[in-house]
C-alpha cells in the first residue's frame, strides 16, 4: 500500500480524535461539561435544567451557564440538551401550571408525550439531591425547572 500525505493527515486525524487530541468539537453541543455530564448519563439517571433562582445542593454538581438576564433562556438550554438526550420521565414543580403556563406549553411542544410528575416545588428541590448535575441557566421567569429522567436508547 502506498502512503501518501492525505493518507497520513486522515490516520492523525482519526487518531487524535481516539484519544482526545486537539481536534475541536463542532457539533451538538460545546460546553464540555454539560457534554461529559451527558455522556455519562445511564438509564433512570436524572438530570436538573434550572431557572438561575434554583438552589443546587452541595453534593451535586452545578453547571453554571448563566451569562446574564435570561441569557441563556431555559428553553434554549432544553434544546440544546434534548438534542443529545433522550428522557423517559420528566418531573416538573406544579406550580408552573399557574405562575408561568407559557414554559410549560414549551415544554409540553417539546416533551408533550414523555410522562410528566407534577409535585410541589419544595419536592422538586428535595429531589435534586438525586441528580447527577443541575444546569443553571441565565431564566428569570419562576418554576422554569425541569428533571429529566434518562431513557434507554435500545
Amino acid at each position: 500500500m502506498e502512503v501518501t500525505v492525505n493518507y497520513v493527515k486522515r490516520l492523525r486525524k482519526r487518531l487524535l480524535i481516539c484519544i482526545g487530541g486537539n481536534i475541536m468539537k463542532v457539533n451538538g453541543i460545546l460546553n464540555s461539561d454539560v457534554s461529559r455530564v451527558l455522556s455519562y448519563m445511564r438509564h433512570t439517571d436524572l438530570i436538573c435544567i434550572g431557572d438561575c433562582g434554583l438552589p443546587c445542593p452541595e453534593s451535586v454538581e452545578l453547571i453554571d451557564l448563566s451569562v446574564s438576564k435570561n441569557l441563556p433562556s431555559f428553553l434554549q438550554v432544553l434544546d440544546a440538551v434534548l438534542s443529545d438526550y433522550k428522557a423517559e420521565k420528566i418531573f416538573l414543580a406544579k406550580e408552573i401550571e399557574e405562575n408561568n403556563p407559557q414554559i410549560l406549553k414549551e415544554i409540553d411542544k417539546r416533551l408533550g408525550d414523555v410522562p410528566c410528575t407534577f409535585m410541589p416545588h419544595d419536592e422538586l428541590k428535595e429531589n435534586l439531591n438525586k441528580c447527577k448535575a443541575v444546569i443553571r441557566t441565565g431564566e428569570m421567569t419562576p418554576y422554569a425547572n425541569i428533571i429529566l429522567q434518562s431513557a434507554c436508547i435500545f
